[in-house]
């Protein structure tokens, strides 16, 4: 079955359930479906067929979401762009996928008249349904190509990890340009969750009012969503703390304090933040309630973990290596690109790029393989130096990245962004760092700017800093 297929079982069983809530708008299965068949035929007409790739312009729009599925039902290839992406970028995309078709407003593919046939559901588990591209934090970027079945795997993987069920209803915060966002569209629709859109984190106001009018019992949220809403309204989300059953985080780095924040704050609901790649989505799940809160999570069956040295050999628990990963809906090769996929598998395992040790049932990351700044041989992680500066009041945002020396090979470098209120005072920033850091880790360089380059979820592009 693919996830299309379970939406068409889904109108048969139960037609009258609402499926979706579009701000005052309730969507039952039966319509979405018949609407979904609406934007497949316009999609036909415009020469869409099999196993041909078709660009859409996201959005957290109802349009968007029958679009998308419109796609998969005529057995096409969805390649999900962020409608904000740099021209460079959507170029790129353009050569790579020679589309057939792309949809820049998919609103204008309702089709008004009336009786408008049912197009065949032509979606194969073993055919590619998505391919997406992840303009990520270095390099140029990789095209992901994932079946019907992947997704499929994916989607009932995240499912029993987060608790979602046709009793919930979950409000869609994140962006469904990006991963994150579309697994939690596809679990909420496959599990029967009613999906609540039309409410942009951006507008608190109206987030808290959906929250009430529409009972909403989960979300997901990306680290910097968390830290918005609390910039936004301090503790006001603690209130709906009996109301909400779970809430799943991921796609970057989230501090110890804020986990721990989030656990006292929700005593009752189901933390669970992922850890994992476009390539490998939600690999690895940590729960606050359970889990260490340095730890990515516990290690389960449903995915393979190793720790590799750099000959890919497979190293003993406790030892620092670069973890590699299996699962059932891990991606079999990136598009047109046969020597990145050679490069980035071993022994059928995937190569992350990340750092990290398992001690004994937990997985830990130790940093990016290609972030670690090398001080004189000792490995330094930017984030453990980001975390203690951000501690710092006059401090707003910062990065830090490897910076060549003469006699140590590496040093340290800091991008500091200060507060509105505040003046840049560099040495006032080494006074507070010298008893907090080691002398290694200490930032020897300094540079004052506006804001840090960051992607859609957060991570930050280092690459810029760098060039």
């Amino acid at each position: 079955m693919t996830i299309v297929a379970k939406l068409i079982e889904q109108s048969q069983l139960n037609p009258e359930k609402i499926v979706i809530q579009d701000k005052d708008r309730a969507v039952s299965s039966e319509q979405f479906l018949t609407d979904i068949h609406n934007v497949a035929s316009s999609l036909k007409e415009e020469n869409v067929l099999f196993k041909t790739n078709v660009i859409i312009y996201a959005s957290n729009s109802y349009a968007f979401i029958c679009t998308y599925y419109a796609v998969h039902l005529l057995g096409a290839r969805a390649v999900v762009v962020d409608q904000k992406s740099e021209t460079n970028f959507l170029q790129f995309i353009v050569n790579k996928v020679t589309p057939s078709y792309i949809v820049s407003s998919p609103e204008e593919l309702f089709n008004s008249q009336d009786n408008i046939p049912k197009v065949k559901n032509r979606a194969i588990n073993s055919q590619v349904a998505d391919i997406i591209f992840t303009s990520g934090t270095t390099g140029e970027p990789k095209g992901v190509a994932l079946s019907h079945q992947q997704i499929l795997d994916s989607t009932v993987n995240i499912i029993g990890k987060v608790g979602n069920d046709d009793t919930d209803s979950e409000l869609l915060l994140m962006p469904l340009s990006h991963s994150f966002g579309l697994g939690r569209m596809r679990t909420a629709l496959y599990a029967g969750t009613v999906l609540v859109i039309g409410y942009p984190l951006n507008r608190m106001k109206q987030v808290f009012k959906a929250i009430e009018t529409h009972k909403i019992t989960g979300f997901g949220i990306v680290p910097a969503a968390w830290e918005f809403i609390l910039k936004m309204s301090r503790d006001l989300i603690r209130k709906y703390s009996s109301q909400i059953k779970y809430i799943e985080l991921g796609s970057a780095y989230f501090s110890v304090e804020n986990k721990q924040t989030m656990r006292n704050w929700f005593p009752d609901t189901n933390l669970v933040m992922h850890y994992g790649l476009t390539e490998v989505s939600r690999a690895i799940f940590s729960r606050f309630h359970h889990d260490p809160h340095e730890s990515l999570g516990v290690l389960d069956t449903s995915t393979e973990v190793r720790i590799l040295d750099p000959s890919s050999n497979v190293l003993e628990n406790g030892f620092e290596g670069e973890i590699a990963l299996r699962s059932n809906w891990m991606l079999s090769e990136y598009l047109d690109n046969p020597d990145l996929t050679k490069v980035s598998f071993s022994e059928g395992f995937f190569k992350t790029g990340d750092l990290g040790l398992i001690d004994g049932k937990h997985l830990y990351l130790k940093g990016r393989l290609k972030e670690i700044i090398n001080v004189g041989g000792k490995k330094v992680n930017p984030y453990d130096v980001e975390s203690v500066l951000k501690k710092m009041k006059t401090i707003s945002d910062c990065a830090c990245v490897a910076y060549p020396d003469p006699e140590m090979g590496e040093v340290v470098k800091a991008f500091i962004v200060i507060t509105e209120q505040d003046i840049y005072n560099e040495q006032e920033i080494k006074k507070y760092l010298h008893d907090k850091l080691p002398s290694h880790m200490r930032p020897q360089y300094y540079e004052n700017i506006d804001r840090i380059p960051k992607t859609a979820n957060g991570k930050i592009q280092r690459l810029k800093l760098i060039s």
